[in-house]
């Protein structure tokens, strides 16, 4: 650079943002090596984000670093239905006022149980999807002693959610629907997905005494509690913890249609209660919890608009074709061919638009 005509302090700078962009690609896959190790088969996703303030000198640099990283083994020999996830996730934040450069590094790892049926959701509904996440922390400042977070989580359907499931109109229609041979009808993709409800959540959390005391953690926890009311009660405890950890036991669940939330926290002294807090905003895609699809699955159909991945279900009289729609299609003795066009040529872009969908053809 300094050829070509660039000052000594710009090619420098330019240098050291080269050099901490490759030491993040670097981490980023090291870090997938490291989960997918774990996975032994399966897959994983990694996202990497670093924001530098650089000023006059090299003290007076801000620097904050966040990773995530998700990994989603094969199922389980011997355990149908049953999937390991890893999570996790790394910040490092460096400013003049840290006396030292604060690190923090969360791993998440879950047991998910999904339906080993596709279709058929009586089974599903029968099926016992109880799922389990353990959850481990630990941060404090790089080179001094790490202060540790623990939580785990088990997740079940609840008899009430049995109940409302099986006496749904949706899911006495789709028993209909079977019985003419069709599977892909509204009232079946609303069964079939409301069959892999879970609605209860029970939790045990432990946290650092200077965590759960901390000033800004009982202001936002004062928040909170304003915010519920009035469907908050409360009361203290006559034990009082010690120690230098504060445990917390948590059970939440929702309703059948994802709008009332009832929850209660017992710990650190005290009692809380919500129950049937109304939801004020759109929870049809996370609340009820679905096993249907797994977490990357989520993650990567809401980024690419349901295009990845895609699939194609075929009936004898009903299709839904790569691209989402439906149509009503008869499927005579014919030979058929079901594919997708995902050319980005201009040329065959231009072509009619059901080049760009699903076709069978006889």
């Amino acid at each position: 650079m300094e050829s070509e005509g660039a000052s000594s302090r710009s090619a420098e700078k330019e240098c050291e943002k080269k050099e901490e962009q490759c030491e993040t690609r670097h981490e980023t896959r090291q870090s997938l090596k490291k989960t997918l190790k774990k996975m032994q088969v399966g897959s994983a996703m990694s996202s990497t984000v670093t924001i530098v303030l650089r000023g006059n000198e090299k003290s007076e640099e801000r620097k904050i670093e966040g990773s995530v990283t998700v990994g989603e083994k094969a199922r389980l020999e011997g355990r149908h239905g049953e999937e390991e996830t890893e999570v996790e996730m790394k910040m490092y934040v460096q400013t003049p006022q840290l006396r030292r450069p604060f690190e923090a590094e969360v791993s998440a790892n879950g047991q998910i149980r999904r339906p080993e049926q596709k279709w058929e959701q009586e089974e599903i509904l029968k099926s016992d999807l109880t799922s389990k996440v353990t959850v481990e922390g630990e941060y404090g400042f790089k080179g001094e002693e790490s202060k540790t977070i623990r939580s785990s989580l088990v997740v079940f359907r609840s008899d009430k959610l049995h109940k409302f499931v099986s006496e749904s109109e949706e899911f006495k229609q789709c028993a209909k629907d079977n019985e003419e041979n069709k599977r892909l009808t509204e009232s079946c993709r609303s069964a079939i997905h409301m069959a892999g409800y879970l609605d209860r959540v029970h939790a045990k959390l432990s946290l650092p005494k200077e965590v759960a005391e901390n000033r800004f953690v009982e202001m936002a926890t004062d928040a909170t509690k304003l915010y519920f009311l009035p469907y908050l009660t409360q009361k203290h405890l006559e034990n009082r913890p010690t120690g230098p950890q504060r445990e917390y036991e948590i059970e939440a669940e929702v309703d059948g249609h994802g709008k009332f939330l009832s929850v209660r926290v017992e710990g650190n002294g005290e009692e809380v209660h919500a129950r049937d807090y109304p939801l004020r905003w759109n929870t049809k895609m996370i609340l009820p919890i679905c096993t249907k699809k797994s977490f990357t699955n989520k993650i990567v159909q809401r980024l690419t608009d349901g295009a990845m991945p895609s699939s194609c279900n075929v009936e004898p009289s009903y299709i839904k074709t790569f691209d989402g729609k439906y149509y009503y299609y008869s499927v005579n003795d014919c030979e058929h061919v079901v594919f997708a066009e995902e050319s980005t040529d201009q040329e065959l872009l231009s072509l009619p638009r059901r080049i760009n969908k699903t076709i069978l053809s006889s």
